[in-house]
């Protein structure tokens, strides 16, 4: 079994960790998995590898294994606002808002500039039945120049219309 838990594809003398489990269209929207699983075959400490790793895991839809990595990544001193945002997203998809909440809540404080862990946040607060919340977090995103989940959701009457 190989860093994955999968078995791995051998080509010729060099093993390709993860590769059988990674489908056709995987390949084509995550280019680089193979250098990936490569380099953490070498390196399997380092946190960098471990959020590509992650982030081909979650558009695999293995969610828990993604955020196994992200949480690796982040014991590992990589606390990117983008690792917040997608152990967000993990944590989302495996049902556990809360956690998710504060996940996108550290994204947020950590690069208070950037629209999407506003955007997440809000698209999940909506969820929760939070609809002011996600107003606010949404005109966040929008006075960042994300416009567009405001006006979405002022179309269709979740958010009050600008004055």
């Amino acid at each position: 079994r190989d860093l994955l838990g999968a078995p791995g594809l051998v080509l010729g003398p060099v093993a390709l960790p993860g590769l059988a489990e990674i489908p056709l269209v995987g390949q084509a929207l995550f280019h680089q998995p193979l250098l990936t699983y490569a380099a953490l075959a070498l390196a399997p400490g380092r946190p960098e590898y471990l959020v590509a790793r992650g982030h081909a895991r979650y558009f695999m839809d293995r969610h828990a294994a993604a955020l196994a990595d992200y949480d690796q990544a982040l014991a590992a001193g990589d606390a990117q606002a983008a690792v917040h945002s997608m152990r967000g997203l993990c944590l989302a998809a495996l049902l556990r808002p809360e956690e998710a909440l504060s996940a996108y809540d550290q994204a947020v404080a950590l690069a208070p500039g950037n629209a999407e862990p506003l955007i997440r946040r809000g698209r999940l607060l909506g969820g929760l039945g939070r609809p002011l919340d996600m107003c606010r977090d949404f005109a966040s995103a929008c006075g960042l120049g994300q416009c567009r989940p405001l006006e979405s959701a002022r179309k269709e009457g979740s958010c009050p219309a600008a004055p």
